[in-house]
C-alpha cells in the first residue's frame, strides 16, 4: 500500500527525533526503519476510529454544539495534516464569525431539511464580504485564516461536517477575542466611550460555541427571546 505524504512526513520527523538517541549506535535511517516507526505509532486498531457520539471534548453553546476530532482527541492524527468537526446548529443559531489560524476548512452540509444554511466569508482588508445559501449535500471552502460563519435561518436543526488541512486547526472566535481586549482598545476600535465599552463587555462576552441567533428569527419560529 502506498503511503501518503503525511505518513512520510511523520516518519521523517519521528526518525529525526530518534537520530540523536541512536546516533551512537550508527542506526541507519532506511525505508524499512521508517516503516517500523509508522507501525509503532499505531499499536491498537481502535486508534483508527473516533466516535462522535462519545466525544472526548464538546464545545457547547446556547445555539448548538461543536465536536472536534483532532490531535488531542485522536493522537494517531499527529502529523497527518487533517482533522474533522461535527457542528450542530439549533433553529436560528449561528456559528459565530471565526478563523482557523492553522488550517483551511472544507465543510459538507449534512443536514438542512427545510431551507439552506447561510454561510459567509469576509476576505482580508479591502476584500469582499461573501454570503451564500448552501443546501444539504453541498460543500463550502473557507480558505486558511479567513473569517467565516454559518447561520441556520430555519426553524429546524441543521448540521455540517468540517474537514481541516491540519491535525490542530485551532479556532479564534472574532467577537470573543475582540471583547477580551483591554477596555481602552475596545473603546477606540468601536468609537465608544470607556463607559460604553465597559458596559458592552459586562453585558456579555459571547462564548466560543454557537449562539442562539437574532430575535426576529426566534419569534418566527416560536422560540423564547434570547436573554443577554
Amino acid at each position: 500500500m502506498t503511503m501518503g505524504p503525511g505518513y512520510h512526513l511523520v516518519a521523517v520527523v519521528a526518525a529525526l527525533s530518534l537520530v540523536g538517541q541512536t546516533w551512537g549506535q550508527n542506526q541507519k535511517v532506511t525505508p524499512e526503519y521508517l516503516r517500523q516507526l509508522r507501525v509503532q505509532r499505531v499499536q491498537n486498531p481502535d486508534q483508527f476510529f473516533y466516535d462522535f457520539s462519545k466525544p472526548v471534548k464538546i464545545t457547547q453553546g446556547p445555539g448548538g454544539s461543536l465536536r472536534t476530532c483532532g490531535i488531542e482527541e485522536l493522537p494517531t492524527l499527529a502529523g497527518m495534516g487533517i482533522a474533522v468537526s461535527l457542528v450542530d446548529l439549533k433553529a436560528c443559531a449561528i456559528n459565530n464569525p471565526h478563523i482557523h489560524p492553522r488550517a483551511t476548512e472544507f465543510s459538507f452540509i449534512s443536514k438542512a431539511p427545510t431551507s439552506p444554511m447561510m454561510v459567509g466569508i469576509v476576505e482580508e482588508n479591502d476584500g469582499r464580504t461573501l454570503g451564500q445559501p448552501v443546501s444539504a449535500g453541498s460543500v463550502t471552502l473557507f480558505p486558511h485564516a479567513m473569517v467565516h460563519f454559518e447561520f441556520n435561518p430555519s426553524c429546524e436543526d441543521q448540521q455540517f461536517i468540517a474537514a481541516f488541512s491540519s491535525d490542530d486547526p485551532g479556532t479564534e472566535t472574532s467577537t470573543f477575542d475582540v471583547l477580551r481586549m483591554p477596555t481602552e482598545a475596545i473603546a477606540n476600535a468601536l468609537h465608544l466611550t470607556i463607559a460604553e465599552a465597559d458596559a458592552l463587555v459586562r453585558k456579555q462576552i459571547p462564548g466560543t460555541g454557537p449562539s442562539p441567533g437574532e430575535p426576529e428569527c426566534r419569534r418566527r419560529c416560536g422560540l423564547q427571546p434570547t436573554v443577554f
